[in-house]
């Protein structure tokens, strides 16, 4: 699912995009595996060099009657950040993608 909208309030006008993908495997009726990926990109006319990207990611494993749910969540800001104060640090942000990959260059 895909899709966009508008905000109009006291703050002023604002756009959200945003794509949100789901799958299941189903493991021969014992359990499984359900994934739900969000991704967002947010602009502010409070802010207008900043465009603000949001990502979060939920697993669940199903076995029998049991259920884990694990969830991701980072948020990175690109342009001139004004909302310094107001974002949360995530630790994505802090490493880099060469620690995770193995055959970066």
């Amino acid at each position: 699912m895909a899709g966009f909208y508008f905000e109009k309030g006291g703050k002023g006008v604002g756009f959200r995009a945003y794509v949100r993908l789901q799958g299941f495997l189903n493991v021969a009726g014992i359990g499984g595996v359900d994934i739900t990926a969000h991704i967002a990109l947010s602009w502010a006319e409070q802010c207008p060099n900043t465009f603000q990207g949001e990502c979060e990611v939920k697993v669940t494993v199903h076995i029998g009657p049991l259920e884990v749910s694990q969830s991701f969540k980072a948020s990175h800001s690109i342009g001139a950040d004004c909302h310094a104060a107001a974002l949360s640090t995530s630790v994505l942000q802090s490493l880099s993608l060469e620690e995770f990959c193995e055959v970066c260059p």
